[in-house]
C-alpha cells in the first residue's frame, strides 16, 4: 500500500514540472535577457576608466627681448618663442590665438626712418610687419614691436628687464652703455633700455626703446628692435 502511494506521488509531482515548464520559465525567452541593475556607486568589473585629459597650457606672459618675444605661462615655462627674423605675418597669425581676440590692422607708408610696414594692434600690443627692399633686408629682424599696454586679453607684456607699461619712472634703468644718451622731447623721456649687436660692433646694434610719460612719471611705450645708427 505505501509503495502504490510513492508511486502515485512520485507521478503526481511529474505531471505538475511538466505543466510548470511549458507555461513559464523551461522554454527559452526571445529577446535579451537583462542584466543585473548596478547600484549607484559600484563598480563594474568590465568598465574602463577613461583618462583625465591634459588641461591646455594658456599663455599668462610674454618677454620681450632683443631678438625674440617669449611665450611663458602661469608657472613660468616656456609655451612658445618667436624671433624677430620669423616672417612677421606667421606670428601675426599665432597671436591671434594667444590673446584670443582679431587684431585692428592697418598700414603705413614709411619714411625717412622707417620702412612701410602692414601692422597688427591688439590693444596697444602692435607688430609692424616691415615691407622692406628685398635688397635691403636686416639681417636680425622681419617686424617691429611698439607695446604701449601692459597686458592684452589677461596675458601679461614685459621687457626681458621687466619693466611693463605703467611702471613708475624710478624703476627704469637705461643702459649706461649705450651711446645713445636719453633725451626729452614732447613729454616723453626716450633711452635705451638694452642694446643687442650680432657681430659685437655697436654701430651695428638694435636697441630696446623705452619712453617714460613726465607728466605721469611711469612708463608709456617700449619699442624693439630699433635700428639706431651712429
Amino acid at each position: 500500500m505505501t509503495t502504490n502511494k510513492n508511486v502515485f506521488r512520485i507521478a503526481t509531482f511529474g505531471m505538475a514540472l511538466v505543466l510548470a515548464c511549458s507555461l513559464t520559465a523551461c522554454a527559452s525567452p526571445e529577446g535579451p535577457v537583462s542584466s543585473p541593475t548596478m547600484k549607484p556607486g559600484s563598480a563594474s568589473a568590465s568598465q574602463t576608466s577613461t583618462p583625465t585629459p591634459t588641461p591646455t597650457r594658456l599663455a599668462s606672459a610674454i618677454v620681450v627681448g632683443m631678438t625674440s618675444m617669449t611665450v611663458l605661462d602661469a608657472g613660468g615655462a616656456v609655451l612658445q618663442e618667436f624671433s624677430f627674423g620669423t616672417s612677421g605675418a606667421d606670428v601675426a597669425y599665432k597671436l591671434d590665438r594667444i590673446f584670443a581676440m582679431t587684431p585692428t590692422e592697418s598700414d603705413s607708408p614709411g619714411g625717412l626712418e622707417a620702412w612701410p610696414s602692414h601692422n597688427y594692434n591688439w590693444n596697444g600690443f602692435e607688430l609692424r610687419d616691415e615691407q622692406r627692399d628685398e635688397t635691403k633686408q636686416h639681417p636680425y629682424w622681419d617686424y617691429v614691436l611698439s607695446i604701449s599696454t601692459a597686458s592684452v586679453n589677461g596675458v601679461e607684456i614685459r621687457t626681458a628687464a621687466g619693466t611693463r607699461v605703467g611702471d613708475p619712472a624710478a624703476n627704469v634703468v637705461f643702459d649706461p652703455t649705450s651711446p645713445w644718451p636719453p633725451y626729452t622731447a614732447d613729454g616723453l623721456t626716450c633711452g635705451v633700455e638694452a642694446l643687442h649687436s650680432e657681430d659685437g660692433n655697436v654701430s651695428n646694434a638694435v636697441t630696446l626703446y623705452l619712453c617714460i610719460d613726465d607728466a605721469t612719471a611711469t612708463v608709456s611705450k617700449f619699442t624693439v628692435p630699433i635700428y639706431l645708427q651712429l
